[in-house]
């Protein structure tokens, strides 16, 4: 038993399913990249969105799967034989102990993001100044927007203040921003922007003949 443990839990290929891994996200992110209207900005991260229905696009995302799945077991089996040479060793040296904290967190952060993908649901919605209900959470509405720009008038950042009565009946405000998301529920629950205003949604080609504008 101990034999097998120690094939699957080979640390080059180990180095090797990761490096896979990687490969997988980055040929993932240039396929996003070509195709905007298959995966929109924030589209749903539930692993329902990739099998309903079943798409060539999606290939790189089932590879993933395949991968992260192989390099799980890889990982489960290295923290079983690292454990099993400790309590056979007796030893509390800094090095094993280190390499059994890594890769705890790492296979804490692999059960994460599957619980997220099978359990997890995200919905869009349209937030102003009047509230609006948000299931299981409460009422929300817009009290301020704020936009900043860069130099060359394009927009940098948008900082919205949120007004919540949550369902507890306690009053919140709260500033969101890209990357600065509302948490609520130990980080169950969570409120995003999706985009700030004044995103182009095309180009306009100017004719040099007669000066006209051809938008696209």
């Amino acid at each position: 038993m101990l034999r097998l443990i120690r094939i699957l839990g080979d640390r080059h290929a180990g180095f090797v399913l990761g490096m896979v891994v990687i490969l997988n996200l980055a040929v993932g992110s240039l396929v996003m990249d070509r195709y905007p209207d298959l995966y929109p900005p924030f589209f749903p991260n539930e692993f329902s969105f990739f099998f309903d229905p079943v798409r060539g696009e999606h290939a790189w995302f089932y590879a993933l799967l395949t991968t992260i799945t192989l390099f799980g077991v890889n990982l489960i089996a290295c923290i079983i034989e690292t454990v099993a040479d400790m309590l056979q060793n007796r030893s509390g040296r800094l090095k094993p102990v280190a390499a059994l904290m890594f890769h705890a967190a790492l296979a804490l952060i692999l059960v994460a993001h599957l619980h997220d993908g099978i359990y997890g649901d995200s919905y869009q919605m349209h937030i102003d100044d009047s509230e609006v209900e948000i299931p299981g959470l409460g009422l929300v509405r817009t009290e301020t927007v704020q936009n900043y720009y860069h130099p060359d008038g394009s927009l940098k950042e948008t900082e919205a203040t949120l007004f919540f009565r949550l369902a507890d009946g306690r009053d919140q405000r709260r500033t969101i921003a890209f990357n600065e998301p509302a948490l609520f529920q130990g980080g169950i629950r969570e409120i995003v922007i999706m985009q700030g205003e004044n995103r182009p949604t095309g180009l306009i080609l100017s004719r040099a003949s007669d000066g006209a504008e051809i938008p696209i």
